[in-house]
């Protein structure tokens, strides 16, 4: 079935292309923690996990995230400015995954917050494309 007829706008593409999309990316949050050569030197497969979790999970999302912005820049002026990537801080909560106390609800609450303060110009732009 056709794009224009889905949508029932027959002035839309049936072929969409990146420049006809807006593409908003909303991270899980990101922790910058360092692991140091010292700490993990002689470090058995076990106390590796962690790290090589959050190593895998950061770069997948790097890594799309370069690729969209170089597929972006590639596009007219009017239409590079349409990926969006918010990827909040988690500076006050605890960004395990199986930690869901109120005490760090209540604390993701607050980064959140922080987040869209943080990103506000970008959101109210996203906001203006959408309307």
């Amino acid at each position: 079935m056709k794009f224009s007829k889905i949508l029932n706008d027959e002035e839309l593409p049936d072929n969409p292309g990146t420049k006809d999309m807006l593409i908003v990316s909303i991270g899980t949050g990101t922790v910058k923690e360092a692991y140091t050569y010292k700490e993990f030197k002689d470090a058995g497969a076990i106390k590796w996990i962690k790290p090589l979790i959050d190593i895998m999970m950061s770069g997948n999302s790097e890594t799309v995230d370069y690729q969209l912005k170089q597929i972006y820049e590639t596009l007219a002026v009017a239409d590079c400015e349409d990926y969006h990537r918010i990827q909040p801080k988690i500076s006050l909560a605890s960004s395990e995954m199986d930690k869901a106390d109120i005490d760090n609800l209540k604390a993701l609450y607050q980064d959140g917050l922080s987040a869209v303060r943080d990103y506000k110009e970008e959101l109210d732009t996203i906001i203006d494309k959408l309307l």
